[in-house]
C-alpha cells in the first residue's frame, strides 16, 4: 500500500513540476523598499503587456501595482508615525514632573527651566495635532 501511495505521490510531484510554472523574480537591493515579488512580477507583466499594445489590460495592471504599492507606503509609514507617538508619550511623561514643579517665579529666573517649558509645550501641541490626524 504504501509503495502504491508513494510512486502517486512521485507521479504527482514530477506532473506538477512539469505543467506548472515557476516565476523566478529577484528583489535586489537597489530596489525600494515597497517593491515585492508580487510587485515585481506585475511590473514584468506590465512591460510585457504594453510591448504587445494591450493597452487597456497593462492599464488595468498597473492600477493594481498602484493600489500595491500605495497600502504597503501607508502601513511603513503608520509604524513610523506609531514610534515617533511613541517616544513623544514617553518624553512628555518623563519631563511632566519637571513641569509641574515649576513655578511663576522660577520661570524667569531660571533660563534652563524657560527652554524646557517652551520645549514641553512645543512637544504637547505636536502630540496633540498628531493625534487628531
Amino acid at each position: 500500500m504504501r509503495l502504491i501511495y508513494s510512486s502517486f505521490l512521485q507521479t504527482v510531484r514530477a506532473l506538477i513540476e512539469h505543467c506548472i510554472r515557476v516565476k523566478n523574480d529577484r528583489v535586489g537591493l537597489r530596489d525600494p523598499s515597497f517593491v515585492t515579488h508580487l510587485i515585481k512580477s506585475l511590473l514584468k507583466t506590465l512591460l510585457y503587456l504594453r510591448k504587445h499594445g494591450r493597452t487597456r489590460e497593462a492599464d488595468d495592471v498597473a492600477v493594481r501595482i498602484n493600489e500595491l504599492i500605495m497600502d504597503i507606503r501607508s502601513r511603513q509609514l503608520a509604524r513610523v508615525t506609531d514610534a515617533s507617538n511613541r517616544e513623544l508619550r514617553n518624553a512628555v511623561k518623563a519631563n511632566s514632573e519637571k513641569i509641574s514643579q515649576l513655578r511663576p517665579q522660577h520661570i524667569f529666573s531660571d533660563v534652563d527651566a524657560v527652554k524646557m517649558a517652551i520645549l514641553l509645550r512645543s512637544l504637547l501641541t505636536l502630540f496633540t495635532i498628531s493625534e487628531m490626524l
